[in-house]
């Protein structure tokens, strides 16, 4: 048994399909690619197959992991294999280093907005002075909370068409759902609602990328 990490992408289409769609792909590209993966055991067994930090739906990403028990040893021609199993907008990229998910501090995030503000560095010190307060569902209900502690950088690029966020990843999450929300009726005027989001990386408390 050899448990495997492998870095993927799911962009373009891809990125409408559903966690639990995305899982039955995957499960299928293995047995496409004739690539045998270890079981449960009992009357119902299942792959041992598993995805970090599930996506969103709607929103891309260049850097999802996936991890798996191999009953062979991985080798990195499993990636072309793979990848002529999978459909378009999903294809993985390399084996990664196995490290534990709970070392993943903060995923980066890009957003395309619709309409680029005259000057970002006054959008970005408002941003970091005042509180930036949301709903959240938790367990116990409804929540306002204060977004900007858990923003680790927000910048912008392309005369402020693209905006880049580092997001708190647990304790609290973040997600992009949520931040764009929260800008959205912060600062509606620049089209918040309608963001393009890519995942662009993951990071741990030193920020080193994961």
């Amino acid at each position: 048994m050899n448990k495997t990490r492998f870095l993927f992408s799911k962009t373009g289409v891809a990125k409408y399909s559903s966690h639990l769609d995305l899982m039955r792909v995957l499960r299928r590209a293995f047995a496409r690619a004739d690539i045998e993966l270890v079981h449960s055991e009992g009357f119902n067994p299942h792959p041992y197959l598993s995805v970090a930090l599930p996506l969103p739906v709607g929103v891309e990403s260049v850097c999802e992991l996936l991890d798996v028990r191999l009953v062979q040893e991985p080798k990195e021609e499993m990636i072309a294999q793979l990848n002529a199993a999978l459909p378009p907008g999903l294809a993985f990229q390399a084996v990664a280093p196995l490290r534990a998910v709970s070392e993943i501090a903060y995923a980066g995030y890009a957003f395309a907005i619709a309409y680029p503000p005259d000057d970002w560095n006054l959008l970005r010190e408002l941003f970091y002075r005042d509180p930036v307060s949301v709903s959240k569902k938790t367990k116990s209900g409804v929540a306002e909370i204060d977004i900007r502690p858990h923003v680790k950088q927000w910048e912008a690029e392309q005369g402020g068409r693209v905006c880049r966020a580092l997001l708190r990843a647990a304790d609290p999450a973040v997600s992009p759902g949520l931040f764009c929300r929260a800008m959205q009726e912060r600062f509606p005027q620049f089209g918040w609602a309608h963001a393009v989001c890519t995942r662009t990386g993951l990071y741990d408390e030193a920020m080193e990328r994961y």
